[in-house]
């Protein structure tokens, strides 16, 4: 069973508050895949406004594809859409990688060239304090 609320414009829904169930079909297509899960999560800085709808478990992607039984889609078309959109992203995350790694090697160098900066308070603070000078805060009397 499926739930239509959001097909609105295509059936008479009379109360959206409730769920508007008919019978459909679910599509679960597993495709595996070899490499870093955690690439999946990166958000690319190029992306578009239709982002791939997926799952991803145990080495394999899990496109899940539902549609009501009185409204057949073409599930293969749709299966390759989602996994296009997934290749897209996944060249996107590989190009920003790519640049990331690239930088990598001149900023180690710079860093490690760069004597460390003293933390300030080390370098307002006296390391040696006359034998005879009162501690902070506490002032001599003076008589007139």
């Amino acid at each position: 069973m499926l739930d239509v609320r959001h097909e609105g414009e295509r059936r008479f829904i009379s109360d959206y508050s409730t769920p508007a169930l008919v019978n459909g079909f679910r599509v679960a297509i597993h495709v595996p895949f070899s490499g870093e899960s955690d690439l999946f999560k990166f958000r690319p800085s190029t992306r578009n406004y239709n982002p791939p709808i997926a799952s991803v478990a145990k080495g394999e992607v899990q496109v899940i594809i539902e549609f009501p039984a009185d409204s057949p889609r073409d599930v293969k078309a749709e299966a390759e859409s989602v996994l296009g959109r997934i290749d897209n992203y996944l060249a996107w995350a590989k190009s920003d990688a790519e640049t990331f790694n690239g930088g990598l090697a001149p900023r180690a160098r710079a860093a490690i060239q760069t004597p460390p900066a003293r933390p300030r308070e080390l370098r307002t603070t006296p390391k040696h304090r006359h034998p005879d000078a009162l501690p902070r805060g506490v002032t001599k009397d003076v008589h007139r």
